[in-house]
């Protein structure tokens, strides 16, 4: 699957777009989880790009909309965990549209970017779509201004897990609540992250639990506390999600222990896969009253 970026500036893990890539059937979104309502549209997506004789890609935005608009949020998953999610999926391509590039667009100066720089034939949109500026657009609107474009429009979905319509939002909730099982059914899988390992204080190895420090964990939709994790999908550990209140710490942070673990992870890629929810992030008396518990969080996960 090749990732393309559409803007001025980079994001990762993207070439530049230089040539339109035509015959396209398209889908549009934040994909945040890549979870089963996603999934069900990309697969959708591609069984009728095949019946028209087109290529199925998505296009999906950088940075996250909400951080260019200041507002609060958590995200499921960031560009790199999003795109490998979706390589596991049937597309050909996916395109990266810088959120600046396209969020000032009206309705339909963004139909014709997709006509005419990618060379979208065909687009299949979620039930609740919406695109342009300030969200004016929606499938009607964009099922209207293609009929100028020859722009064929259809919208899917929505999908529904045991009566519930599986959403992003509502995964964030779960997770936020630590319902990891009941986020894992929504999902189509547990929740994971895969991140880099960048260097700490130092302050669990001085305890004696030293950890893996992973970056950009500061906006996670996880409650704060203890987890069990299941680490590249191989290592039991112990990982700590807050601001660790008994060592000082401001900034929310993903710290990993694995039991038994030798050696340095400095620089890898970590995928981290919630199991269970152990216990709340609290502030303790002591450094020794901290080291205690902690000894009994490692127990919990070794022995159970």
């Amino acid at each position: 699957m090749r990732v393309y970026l559409l803007g001025n500036e980079p994001c990762p893990e993207t070439e530049p777009l230089k040539e339109p890539p035509g015959n396209l059937a398209l889908t549009v979104g934040n994909f945040d989880g890549v979870h089963l309502g996603h999934r069900a549209l990309i697969n959708e997506l591609v069984r009728r790009a095949r019946e028209r004789g087109l290529k199925p890609w998505a296009l999906t935005f950088c940075p996250h909309p909400f951080e260019l608009l200041g507002r609060p949020f958590c995200e499921l998953t960031d560009l790199h965990e999003k795109l490998k999610l979706m390589s596991e999926l049937p597309l050909e391509g996916v395109v990266v549209a810088r959120f600046e590039t396209v969020s000032s667009l009206e309705p339909e100066e963004f139909l014709g970017l997709l006509t005419e720089r990618l060379g979208v034939k065909y687009l299949l949109v979620g039930y609740d779509w919406r695109f342009g500026k300030g969200r004016k657009g929606d499938a009607p609107t964009a099922r209207k201004i293609g009929l100028k474009l020859g722009l064929e429009v259809e919208s899917f979905g929505p999908v529904k897990v045991k009566g519930r319509v599986v959403s992003s939002s509502l995964i964030r909730e779960l997770l936020k609540q630590a319902k990891l099982d009941e986020a894992a059914e929504l999902l189509g899988r547990r929740y994971w992250v895969e991140r880099k390992v960048v260097k700490g204080r130092g302050l669990g190895t001085k305890l004696g639990f030293p950890t893996a420090n992973l970056e950009g964990t500061e906006r996670l939709c996880l409650k704060e506390g203890v987890y069990e994790v299941l680490v590249d999908g191989k290592l039991k550990g112990v990982a700590n999600y807050g601001r660790r209140p008994t060592l000082g710490g401001e900034e929310r942070r993903l710290e990993v222990h694995l039991p038994g673990f030798k050696g340095s992870l400095e620089g890898r890629y970590l995928r981290v896969e919630f199991l269970r929810f152990l216990r709340e992030e609290r502030k303790f008396p002591s450094l020794e009253a901290l080291r205690a518990q902690i000894e009994k969080d490692v127990k919990r996960v070794v022995h159970d």
